[in-house]
Order: C-alpha cells, then sequence, then structure tokens
C-alpha cells in the first residue's frame, strides 16, 4: 500500500471520528453502541484493510518460504525414487543372472 493510500485513510477516518455520533461510542465491531452501525462498520473494514496491506510483506515471505519448501522436498523425493529405481534394477538383473546361471542348459528362453 502506498503512502498516499494510507493517508488518504487516515483523513478518512479522521473525518469519521470528527462527525457527531461518529464512532466514539462503539461498542465493537457488532455496532452495538451510540455509534452508527455504518459507521462502525466502515472503521472496522477500514482497520482490517490496513492490517492486510501492512502484513503482505510477512504473509508473502511466509508464502515464498513455504514454496521454497515444498520445491527443496520434491527434489528430494526425486532423489529417493531414482535410488530407489535404480536399487530394484540391479536387483532384478542379479535375480536373471542367478536364474539363467541355475537353468539347465536346455532352458535358454527364461526370462
Amino acid at each position: 500500500m502506498k503512502d498516499s493510500q494510507v493517508s488518504y485513510l487516515a483523513t478518512k477516518l479522521a473525518e469519521q471520528l470528527k462527525q457527531p455520533g461518529g464512532a466514539a461510542g462503539a461498542a465493537g465491531p457488532s455496532g452495538a453502541g451510540k455509534g452508527g452501525s455504518s459507521t462502525t462498520g466502515f472503521l472496522w473494514g477500514a482497520a482490517t484493510v490496513a492490517g492486510l496491506f501492512l502484513a503482505a510483506p510477512f504473509f508473502r515471505s511466509v508464502a515464498r518460504q513455504a514454496v521454497r519448501g515444498g520445491l527443496r522436498l520434491g527434489m528430494y523425493a526425486r532423489e529417493v525414487a531414482s535410488s530407489a529405481k535404480e536399487e530394484l534394477e540391479d536387483i532384478t538383473a542379479e535375480a536373471k543372472a542367478e536364474l539363467y546361471r541355475n537353468a539347465p542348459s536346455g532352458q535358454d528362453n527364461v526370462t
């Protein structure tokens, strides 16, 4: 959020607070209290938007770290799968070699 946008929101909030019957007597986000529900709703909405924009860089870094972790996990899983495949291919080759070695000479087509 740009500084000009934050300034604009702050100005609007100040105007709303200066109005008679503004949010000075509001009890909370429900609008219960002396203040009008539209004023209170506006204030809570503006505060929420401002908070989200201020927290956006934090959420972006958290999301980037999560994606980075997922990529690392994917690379590790690929390496493990490759090693397991290679190991199974070696075991298969050894088993075939034993079969051919132990087969009687008349059975050449053992697979």
